[in-house]
């Protein structure tokens, strides 16, 4: 197995818990769409907005997870937007909780709970100033660990936040998103826990990230 431990900040992995290319067979296996028009296309899923039902392109695949790293590719297609993260999901209970947004000129995260009308998410820190080129692939890795959040971007550390909405409650769902078309592959999951020196860490993350101010 190989491991991303080495170039995280927050998690040292411990288990690979997904390791999915996303083709047509483990889309069909692993993953519900919700929202829009999901299919395969030579080496990755394409999602496709459908402008009537007034909602960006959902999809999601159930993994239950704790603390650990997610990561995937990512293309902005003909997209104003796409997100990754993770939610909680089942016929009793949903929440949307953590989502990497990227954009055209950006990346930001929002994280909350709820589903549907009942959703309440807020932006965590601010927006990273970035520039994102239609129909060139970019990796994305998102560490998390209770409501502490860190963003990488093709192996560079882009974002550190803490959530103002408890991220605590359980997770189990990875989520896909796009707002016109954008494409992913290559996702994988890792359970892990925080590094030896996380504290140290944390501290120095706290002064470079001014915005991320834990809760009172």
């Amino acid at each position: 197995m190989t491991s991303v431990s080495a170039k995280n900040v927050m998690i040292q992995t411990d288990k690979l818990l997904v390791e999915d290319p996303l083709t047509a067979e483990t889309w069909d296996t692993h993953w519900t769409p919700l929202v829009g028009t999901w299919k395969w296309e030579g080496d990755s899923i394409k999602g496709i907005e459908i402008l009537e039902q007034k909602h960006h392109a959902g999809a999601g695949r159930i993994e239950p997870m704790t603390s650990g790293v997610l990561e995937l590719e990512f293309r902005m297609d003909d997209s104003r937007q796409l997100q990754f993260g993770y939610d909680y999901y089942t016929e009793e209970k949903k929440d949307h909780m953590m989502r990497a947004v990227i954009e055209p000129d950006g990346l930001s995260v929002r994280a909350g709970k709820g589903w549907a009308k009942e959703t309440k998410m807020k932006y965590v820190g601010t927006k990273i100033p970035m520039t994102f080129e239609p129909g060139k692939w970019y990796h994305g890795k998102i560490e998390f660990h209770k409501d502490h959040l860190i963003v990488h971007i093709d192996d560079q550390m882009m974002f550190y936040g803490v959530a103002l909405i408890s991220q605590e409650a359980p997770k189990n769902r990875i989520t896909l998103t796009a707002r016109g078309t954008a494409s992913f592959r290559n996702v994988k999951l890792y359970s892990g826990k925080p590094k030896a020196n996380w504290d140290k860490t944390e501290k120095a993350l706290a002064k470079k990230f001014p915005t991320a101010k834990p809760k009172a």
